[in-house]
């Protein structure tokens, strides 16, 4: 399934911006899941939702996590936007545990395994581009 960045990708940085999170990486996660119709962030629990509902809930997994990890030295400021901050390798391969669980009952294919490397490189495009492609 191709991905219309013209379209989402303006939608992933609005929504990424109101939950002070990276739209880049938001673009990794969607990329890495490239869900259909009601799944395109692989979220199953909900399963059915609009693209909005979708792209709210990876938003705020995503600022959830970032304030949960371990160690995280901008945890006071969470809440305010920062730009040219990004986020390192140790903590994608945190979030990917969590997020897409390698073995996971949901996976019977196990395509987990695969999401971090997937996610890993869509995020280092888009860092190094300057832009989602």
């Amino acid at each position: 399934m191709s991905i219309d960045w013209a379209t989402e990708y303006p939608r992933i940085a609005a929504a990424a911006a109101e939950y002070a999170v990276d739209p880049f990486f938001v673009a990794a996660i969607r990329h890495a899941e490239n869900g259909g119709p009601g799944i395109e962030y692989g979220v199953e629990s909900a399963k059915g939702g609009s693209y909005a509902e979708q792209l709210a809930g990876a938003c705020a997994t995503l600022r959830d996590r970032l304030a949960a990890y371990p160690g995280n030295p901008f945890i006071l400021a969470i809440s305010v936007p920062v730009r040219r901050l990004w986020y390192r390798r140790d903590f994608i391969m945190w979030f990917a545990a969590s997020w897409a669980p390698t073995g996971a009952a949901n996976d019977p294919e196990n395509l987990n395994e695969n999401w971090f490397g997937n996610a890993m490189l869509a995020y280092s495009a888009a860092v190094a581009a300057g832009k989602v492609e």
